[in-house]
């Protein structure tokens, strides 16, 4: 056996294991998804095959509609966080002393088990003994229905997503931002440019791909948050807190519809792989 056999025998059983793993975990699921999209099944008694009726239900389904429009709605939390992490890892690079003090108190915050955030949360804003009620009437102000008004109860669940995601996306952006070669700075500032445009011109373009990834990995989270929404609202107060992910989970696990909630998650996961592949193509144009 020649040599570059060998060492393509030798890949490919390096490489084997890892690709099994994700075929067995990612590949797989997917495609029980994608069948189960086109059966109805209630979990009691066989699955039926019912061709694309679920796919033409979901097309005229004016609730989930509104479940869409809720979770476009939370997306404006997004560009919010990235631009606060951003911020904080800009501030955090000019650190002289304390950065890694200051990089382990914002990761902290990413590391928080999501379940006892939201349960504090929940105690927070209670409108009987919350700490913001309770400080709003040390103030001589009244008390606020946090969690059963409908617009309030968006803000909150987007503020601790915001909390839950900006420590770690500060620590993504430093990373990126450490990593620009400082000659572009040092060459910058021979030509006399101040800290705003060596951040526009430099820094922002060098780290051009993490702000990408970071844009996608937002995306997903954001159409995929379930736990908090739960534990925070149930998707109340009347479903205007309750996402597409979540909306799917509740046919699934409530109503029994396995079936046509395969094919929510099955469309959803195709709209997520079109915006990731939008962004990319913009992030490409840019460069």
């Amino acid at each position: 056996m020649s040599f570059k056999k060998r060492e393509s025998m030798l890949a490919y059983v390096l490489v084997g294991p890892v690709v099994l793993f994700y075929a067995v975990i990612f590949v797989y699921p997917l495609l029980q998804m994608l069948l189960l999209s086109f059966q109805k099944y209630d979990f009691y008694s066989p699955p039926v095959f019912t061709g694309f009726e679920n796919y033409a239900r979901l097309a005229r389904d004016p609730e989930l509609l509104d479940k869409l429009l809720n979770t476009l709605a939370y997306w404006c939390i997004g560009p919010v966080t990235i631009a606060a992490s951003f911020v904080a890892a800009l501030l955090m690079s000019k650190l002289k002393w304390g950065q890694g003090f200051f990089r382990s108190t914002f990761y902290g915050t990413s590391m928080a088990p999501m379940v006892a955030l939201a349960v504090v949360f929940t105690y927070m804003f209670s409108p009987n003994h919350g700490i913001v009620n309770n400080l709003l009437t040390s103030l001589n102000l009244q008390p606020i229905e946090w969690l059963y008004d409908q617009t309030l109860a968006k803000i909150v669940v987007m503020f601790i997503f915001f909390f839950m995601n900006v420590g770690f996306y500060t620590i993504l952006f430093l990373s990126g931002i450490l990593g620009v070669d400082q000659n572009l700075y040092a060459a910058a500032e021979l030509d006399g440019a101040g800290h705003w445009r060596k951040t526009v011109h430099i820094t922002l373009p060098q780290i051009r791909p993490v702000m990408i990834f970071a844009a996608i990995l937002m995306t997903i989270s954001i159409f995929q948050m379930y736990g908090q929404i739960v534990i925070l609202t149930k998707g109340g107060p009347y479903g205007s807190t309750e996402t597409v992910f979540m909306y799917a989970m509740n046919k699934a696990f409530t109503d029994h519809q396995m079936g046509y909630a395969a094919t929510i998650v099955v469309v959803l996961s195709i709209v997520l792989a079109l915006v990731s592949y939008v962004i990319l193509k913009i992030g490409e144009e840019k460069e």
